[in-house]
């Protein structure tokens, strides 16, 4: 328990450490890309705060270990922790302001249009839920959580399948550009443009990736529950019972990766990652109206 303690102290501490880091930048806390990363650690915190708990606010009536709570501490546990999922929600206009500036070059004022509306649904639609399941809290063995069949996994499940989509046709549009880019051979130079449209495409994947880490376990593991599958499967527990408050860890490393290479402090080097761009790498230079140059100025 105490480690529990130990290493959420440390998940916090890095939560914060994202939120500042964004923030002392006057560039980009004037941008949609990172107020909505900044909205995402908020709500990390408010579900790692929930999960850190462990235990610990189970009705002491239940005789699980270390349970010394009763129906309030329950009911507050798995509200923080149903208001933690609102950051499932956000990460889908996270993904979508990454459409909008990579695939159809949006720009930081037409974007600021459309920001109202990429705040409030996502937040909307969490909170409302977290109020909703009021009247279902429950033991659920690793902590108390909304115990309704189904309905409270549906639109995490929704957003997994959105954000899935939105980036299987991101790769499939940067696939199209770098094909392109051998019918231009010879013209103008744009490879700077290219490469930083590049860098913003490994940064969504890099978030969509720290999604699905964080996410997909919980959703098996809630789904088997609803289903009074999952009691007997100790490894799915373990597994989703570390997983799931570490979202905010896989976000801090991924925005610590990209603003390294925004900053030129390191290179895109991974073997993993290097073999994929090989394959979409540009041979040569196209005209900027296949690659926006406001990608770029909306990126740096």
């Amino acid at each position: 328990m105490a480690s529990s303690y130990f290493w959420n102290t440390i998940i916090f501490g890095i939560f914060f450490f994202t939120i500042v880091d964004i923030s002392k930048d006057k560039k980009r806390r004037t941008m949609v890309i990172y107020q909505l990363t900044i909205a995402l650690s908020v709500f990390d915190i408010f579900g790692s705060i929930g999960y850190s708990l462990t235990s610990l606010t189970l009705p002491k009536g239940d005789h699980m270990y270390q349970s010394v709570g009763n129906g309030f501490s329950c009911g507050l546990q798995g509200f923080l922790i149903q208001l933690g999922t609102t950051s499932a929600y956000v990460n889908i206009s996270l993904s979508i302001v990454y459409s909008l500036m990579i695939k159809y070059s949006w720009i930081k004022e037409r974007l600021n249009d459309i920001k109202l509306w990429l705040f409030i649904c996502p937040i909307t639609i969490g909170i409302g839920l977290a109020f909703a399941g009021i009247w279902f809290y429950d033991n659920v063995v690793l902590w108390c959580n909304n115990s309704a069949a189904f309905w409270p996994e549906v639109l995490v499940a929704i957003a997994i399948l959105t954000i899935t989509v939105i980036m299987m046709d991101l790769c499939f549009y940067v696939f199209q550009v770098e094909r392109k880019t051998a019918r231009w051979r010879g013209t103008s130079d744009v490879s700077g443009t290219i490469s930083k449209t590049e860098r913003v495409f490994w940064k969504s994947f890099y978030y969509l990736m720290a999604f699905y880490v964080t996410w997909l376990p919980y959703l098996v593991l809630q789904f088997m529950l609803a289903n009074k599958k999952a009691y007997t499967s100790y490894g799915l527990f373990l597994t989703a019972g570390i997983l799931v408050p570490l979202q905010g860890f896989w976000n801090y490393l991924a925005h610590i990766r990209t603003k390294w290479n925004s900053d030129g402090k390191s290179k895109t080097g991974s073997f993993f990652q290097s073999k994929i761009i090989s394959s979409l790498k540009p041979r040569s230079n196209i005209p900027s109206s296949v690659v926006s140059s406001h990608v770029v100025e909306s990126t740096t």
